[in-house]
């Protein structure tokens, strides 16, 4: 019985570890690398909310962390990526977001469209670059 309960403490203690680790590789692919920087709120894409002047900031960093409005960095999770759409869960970590659709409009704007029958978005503007890891 003792055997038992030590083997279940060091597994359950390794599943929560695991649960912590920091990714150790890149996890978006190339295309993709260019969401890394601080990028600020400007307006919604979809819907019309007025008197709306929301101001709050995102961080993308590389290895899949991120960060909202200068809270604690946490890691991403990506849902799906291939050449034509990106579409990763935030987490808990960016309010009323969860999982979401991310495009580009060049390389100065970024929206997040949360999975969904409305489509609403938010639009960012980017404020800095912050260079790949490669």
């Amino acid at each position: 019985m003792k055997k038992n309960l030590i083997l279940l403490s060091f597994l359950f203690s390794t599943l929560l570890l695991s649960c912590n680790k920091d990714y150790k590789e890149e996890i978006f692919i190339d295309k993709y690398t260019k969401i890394y920087g601080q990028w600020q709120f400007d307006h919604y894409d979809g819907m019309f909310i007025p008197g709306t002047k929301e101001v709050y900031k995102i961080v993308f960093m590389p290895y899949g962390r991120f960060s909202y409005d200068g809270g604690k960095p946490g890691n991403l999770k990506i849902i799906s990526q291939n050449e034509l759409s990106l579409v990763i869960d935030f987490n808990d970590l960016f309010p009323k977001t969860g999982e979401s659709y991310i495009g580009f409009v060049g390389s100065d704007t970024l929206t997040i469209r949360p999975l969904g029958a409305d489509m609403t978005g938010k639009v960012f503007v980017r404020i800095r670059y912050i260079p790949d890891i490669k």
